[in-house]
């Protein structure tokens, strides 16, 4: 039994184009088309990404492809009036089965009625398979649908080619640079927020597929979560990713990125959102935490002193060196970072 199944809104008379009444007529051999031969067959992998689909003989749905042999071929084309006797419903009878290729009309094209599909919606082409026989060979072109209206199962293997699409994590800068900042300061991280698209054919449709970051989640090593309200942190009167008072130390921040989905039939003049998010958590990267500490000097950087005693010679603290041993302590590798902290006992590792 053929059924077909279609949106709430398709009319009664989609319903009746989509069957597939009777068997087809005859074959019509290789070099037997009229007209232009067009050549536009799709196989069940696609080649523009690890999506894959076929179409269901009896509901005509989508799903992944498990096998890996040769896949049905699908195109879709028109039906042509010369290809059905005068006493035939070119909407109710089927087309004859193509070898090779399905040909286009030399002349008039079945003609669809105007209101066969709720306003807005597109009526699509018949889609037409062809089954393997071989490794290497393939049999008749036959029609597996009538005309359709926009609701048909292209969109259901769009949102499973967005649930399957390779999601790059974003890649993000941060201020100050040279993996370190301090308690008092913060960080200031600025995400790549552009979205990625590629472009996937279904079934004899190229469809677009768009994801978009529309969160961003920094996470420590011992689990603190910073979320950032806007991907670039440099605006004005967007906060830094703050850090707690203590200890100088180092941690481990990792970027978790949330992504909601979008398609487009019509590449991308309109794009419908796709159910669901996804995620994408960049590999962690260090950050030394400096914590200074307020002092008080008595002699300017010319060595000139207030008291009139002679400034002190030799190492002295800075941001970055404050234990003044003459080593950036954030230079340090994370695999000694720990114990040259202890040694130096001004911070602690975590």
């Amino acid at each position: 039994m053929w059924r077909v199944v279609l949106g709430k809104s398709c009319s009664l008379l989609a319903l009746i184009l989509a069957l597939v009444v009777t068997p087809p007529a005859h074959a019509v051999a290789p070099g037997d088309c009229e007209g232009t031969c067009l050549d536009r067959s799709w196989r069940g992998n696609t080649s523009k990404s690890d999506v894959a689909v076929e179409l269901e003989e009896v509901l005509h749905e989508t799903r992944p492809v498990v096998s890996s042999g040769p896949q049905p071929k699908f195109v879709r084309a028109p039906m042509c009036l010369g290809w059905f006797a005068e006493t035939e419903d070119p909407l109710l009878n089927s087309p004859p089965e193509f070898y090779g290729v399905v040909p286009s009309c030399p002349g008039t094209e079945v003609e669809v009625p105007a209101d066969m599909c709720p306003s807005g919606e597109a009526v699509r082409d018949p889609l037409w398979q062809s089954d393997p026989v071989t490794d290497t060979a393939y049999g008749p072109w036959r029609r597996v649908t009538g005309y359709t209206c926009a609701t048909d199962p292209v969109h259901a293997a769009a949102i499973n080619a967005w649930q399957s699409m390779t999601i790059t994590p974003p890649g993000y800068t941060w201020w100050p640079g040279d993996g370190w900042t301090t308690t008092s300061w913060g960080l200031f991280p600025t995400v790549d927020d552009t979205p990625q698209t590629v472009t996937v054919n279904l079934a004899g449709t190229d469809v677009m597929l768009r994801a978009t970051p529309t969160r961003w989640v920094w996470t420590q090593t011992d689990g603190t979560t910073h979320p950032m309200t806007r991907a670039d942190s440099s605006q004005a009167d967007t906060p830094p990713v703050a850090f707690a008072r203590g200890p100088e130390r180092r941690t481990q921040l990792a970027l978790t990125t949330t992504w909601e989905g979008h398609y487009s039939l019509n590449n991308a003049t309109t794009w419908i959102q796709a159910p669901g998010t996804a995620t994408t958590t960049n590999p962690p990267q260090s950050l030394h935490i400096y914590n200074p500490k307020p002092r008080l000097v008595d002699c300017d950087l010319n060595g000139h002193c207030n008291s009139g005693q002679t400034a002190p010679t030799g190492p002295v603290p800075t941001i970055t060196d404050p234990d003044a041993d003459g080593t950036d302590n954030h230079t340090i590798p994370d695999n000694h970072i720990e114990d040259y902290l202890e040694k130096t006992g001004v911070g602690q590792s975590r």
